[in-house]
């Protein structure tokens, strides 16, 4: 699936909960906001893959998810203001899948 940032958090409320393979979305571009990522189980997991430039200022926030979450290729640019309790990736009562190079 290839989708626009900005689109992104429309199409993750319109998929099932459950994934039993791995879903990876290539998105593109830049966006302005907070992406939520809630509830997803299952054997699969999800993969979020940036185009070239793909930047989102904002937040990430995933939860109550007991599938691993990739994020690759994604700038995170902190925005001037950010709302309290924000930050540029938050993940809660999720499985994280980090690179090898960050566990050594």
């Amino acid at each position: 699936m290839e989708i626009e940032l900005s689109a992104l958090q429309s199409y993750l409320d319109s998929l099932p909960k459950l994934l039993t393979d791995i879903l990876t979305i290539k998105v593109s571009g830049t966006w302005s906001g907070t992406i939520a990522i809630y509830g997803f189980y299952g054997s699969g997991f999800l993969r979020v893959v940036g185009e070239e430039g793909c930047s989102l200022t904002g937040a990430v926030r995933a939860a109550n998810c007991a599938v691993v979450i990739e994020l690759h290729n994604i700038m995170f640019q902190a925005p001037q203001a950010m709302p309290e309790g924000d930050f540029g990736v938050v993940p809660c009562k999720c499985s994280r899948k980090f690179p090898k190079n960050l566990l050594n």
